[in-house]
């Protein structure tokens, strides 16, 4: 039963064996304000903090983590969460306590004092790493998970051209190799990366016409990845065809389930749309867009028998 009376009464108490760095007695004046009423946030945090106090990260880490899911608009839970994994060497911990704490951080600063101590001591140390074992991408991938973190460090960008020359010399390498639908493909890959979807749609074109067996993987990725640049261009009928032709091969191709569904949506074919978002379902149950997908198209196929 709460009893905020007295839960803030020990809340009191603890702050001041707090403040006389009495942390045990401190954790135990909190653990009594907490049984008389779990959901007021300041609670965890107080004890998080005397948790931190003695050095005893991991209870500081939990109780960080209740006080963010009690109140996630209190930056200090997240940020005590943060810090906790920091000194916990739980370097992806720590990184997702910021970026989840960033959503209510108006100021933007609640962090500082953190991000540039995880970019140099894990993603640059990492990015490092890796592009000293030759692994490009990989290092890519860190550095750039990184600079979500503290996108202004100095030693993230130092290293990035590094890792992104050794990534272009290794797709230059492994493209002397290709056969040409597998070539043109790629360069269609560039262009869409790059948000070229007019030339992508014409590249990964060549590139099918360059296939001699549309079923191969080649082509099905290549329609695939057209339907993908026409889906960006909101040309539904263009979607309809390319992803109907990955599906005729692959039935089962959740990407070419989900983007042919949504174009039929968009030209208004609502019981087709509701066929993909059933068959896509059927496949992964969870995945949110299609849930969210089939909910409209179910309320717009009522909204229709209401006007019939």
């Amino acid at each position: 039963m709460v009893n905020e009376k007295a839960a803030l009464e020990k809340k009191a108490e603890g702050n001041a064996a707090f403040k006389a760095k009495e942390y045990d007695k401190a954790i135990a004046l909190y653990g009594e304000a907490i049984a008389f009423n779990a959901n007021e946030h300041t609670f965890w945090s107080n004890r998080s903090a005397a948790y931190a106090g003695k050095m005893d990260f991991e209870n500081a880490a939990k109780d960080a983590a209740e006080c963010c899911k009690v109140k996630p608009v209190f930056m200090k839970g997240w940020f005590r969460l943060a810090n906790a994994h920091y000194e916990l060497g739980n370097y992806e911990e720590a990184s997702a306590a910021i970026l989840n704490g960033t959503k209510w951080d108006k100021k933007g600063d609640a962090f500082d004092m953190l991000r540039g101590e995880i970019a140099f001591h894990h993603y640059y140390q990492k990015g490092k790493k890796a592009i000293k074992a030759g692994n490009f991408k990989e290092a890519v991938a860190i550095i750039k998970k990184g600079q979500q973190v503290d996108f202004q460090n100095e030693k993230l960008k130092s290293i990035l051209p590094e890792a992104e020359a050794g990534v272009a010399q290794e797709e230059k390498a492994a493209r002397k190799g290709m056969k040409r639908d597998e070539l043109l493909k790629a360069e269609g890959n560039d262009l869409f990366k790059a948000a070229s979807f007019d030339a992508a749609i014409l590249k990964y074109g060549e590139a099918l016409d360059a296939c001699a067996d549309k079923s191969s993987k080649v082509a099905i990725s290549c329609y695939n990845n057209r339907a993908a640049c026409h889906q960006q261009q909101s040309n539904y009928q263009a979607v309809i065809e390319d992803a109907g032709a990955v599906i005729e091969h692959e039935p089962n191709n959740t990407k070419a389930l989900l983007r042919r569904g949504l174009a039929f949506e968009g030209v208004e074919r609502y019981k087709l749309a509701l066929q993909d978002m059933k068959a896509l379902l059927a496949l992964d149950p969870r995945m949110d867009i299609a849930n969210k997908a089939q909910h409209r198209i179910q309320s717009a196929l009522r909204r229709e028998a209401q006007y019939k």
